[in-house]
């Protein structure tokens, strides 16, 4: 898969990222979990945005010097059960969707670092921490909504 093609696909995924936020403000009732969801959805316009840049003007504009920020990662992800965005979810469905969704596109920027030639790769492995520190924004939302009464 040649660069350019990959970096469309990653476009499409900050769309459909986008478009998973929007919808997800008209399923929520709390003003607090909209708010929350109009950040998010912010970010992914954000990724969208860098992502068009790359495109025009190439890897090497969009890579900060220095080493990627390391992110810890709560694995509230993995201990909680896929779920779909419906009429009938919650704040708590939606965070779930979305940290299943930002782990999805840490796993694609990640196997296309190993793909890419060496020149592209610093863009897909700075993508990739940007994904990290997405879910885990997402995550830490689901542990103080979500875990706050125990």
């Amino acid at each position: 898969m040649a660069f350019k093609d990959i970096i469309k696909q990653a476009i499409r995924f900050e769309e459909e990222a986008l478009a998973f936020y929007t919808t997800a403000l008209g399923v929520v009732k709390s003003e607090q979990a909209k708010t929350i969801l109009r950040d998010l959805a912010k970010e992914e316009e954000g990724h969208k945005a860098k992502l068009e840049s790359i495109l025009k003007k190439g890897p090497r504009w969009a890579v900060p010097a220095g080493k990627p920020e390391q992110v810890v990662d709560l694995k509230i992800g993995e201990h909680i059960m896929p779920a779909q965005l419906t009429s009938k979810s919650d704040f708590q469905d939606a965070l779930a969707v979305a940290i299943k969704r930002e782990q999805a596109s840490f796993d694609f920027y990640t196997k296309m670092s190993e793909l890419v030639s060496d020149e592209a790769r610093p863009i897909f492995v700075f993508l990739a921490n940007e994904e990290s520190k997405h879910k885990n924004k997402v995550q830490s939302v689901y542990d103080q909504v979500v875990y706050q009464d125990f």
